[in-house]
């Protein structure tokens, strides 16, 4: 659920890096990491005497530019989402599982890189600010997929049940975000929505794909895939 927290622009921020996993703000997103440096992060997060979990830590999840990059520090993308790391669970075989909140766009102003026993990169960041927000067009864009999300196809998608009640306890502005986070997969374009600093192209960006993901579910409804016998397809 989305929640409010101010975050402290004046001190560094640690750097989650990778090259596909999008966060986007006022939603969750769980990782699987094993690299040395994410674990050091996340191992300050840690239970406390009374078996409550400690205070989240506010971390910057940061997006890899290019493709191939095989250098231990390769370039990131200018623009990260910082969030905070809720909860970690170790898997085995090293790995964790981490859920992250988003909270707040953010654009990278420098990079503090590793330095003795910091195995992670930080850096410093400043908010990046909302600009020509149109309040009339992101409330009819996100009407519009609420729309498309309550027809009977998209129903069969779990993630289309109850969006309508979840986005109700938030502003548009931020119900964009929520609805984006659900319902745009790629990572370009999960990019794409992250570093936008217009509240209205991103709304019109997330309509895009909600538009474009219940043709899909349409189109899949008219196969009538109900009255096929049970393990068995007509494609």
């Amino acid at each position: 659920m989305p929640f409010s927290v101010q975050i402290d622009f004046s001190r560094p921020v640690p750097l989650i890096v990778g090259p596909a996993s999008v966060l986007m703000p006022h939603s969750e997103l769980q990782l699987l990491v094993h690299d040395a440096a994410t674990r050091q992060i996340t191992g300050a997060l840690r239970a406390t005497a009374s078996g409550r979990a400690a205070p989240p830590l506010v971390v910057a999840t940061a997006t890899i530019a290019g493709q191939g990059q095989r250098r231990a520090q390769p370039r990131l993308r200018g623009t990260v989402c910082v969030g905070l790391v809720m909860e970690k669970h170790e898997v085995g075989n090293a790995l964790q599982r981490v859920l992250l909140h988003g909270v707040c766009r953010g654009i990278i102003r420098s990079i503090i890189e590793p330095s003795g026993g910091r195995a992670y990169r930080s850096a410093l960041l400043e908010p990046l600010e909302t600009v020509g927000d149109s309040k009339r067009i992101v409330r009819r864009a996100v009407e519009s997929a609420l729309e498309i999300l309550d027809t009977e196809p998209m129903q069969h998608m779990r993630a289309a049940r109850g969006m309508r009640r979840a986005v109700a306890k938030v502003s548009r502005a931020w119900a964009v975000d929520v609805l984006a986070s659900q319902f745009v997969l790629e990572p370009e374009a999960r990019y794409r929505l992250l570093e936008e600093p217009e509240t209205a192209v991103r709304a019109r960006l997330m309509l895009e794909h909600v538009r474009r993901l219940g043709c899909f579910f349409s189109q899949a409804h008219l196969q009538s895939w109900s009255q096929w016998p049970k393990g068995l397809s007509w494609n």
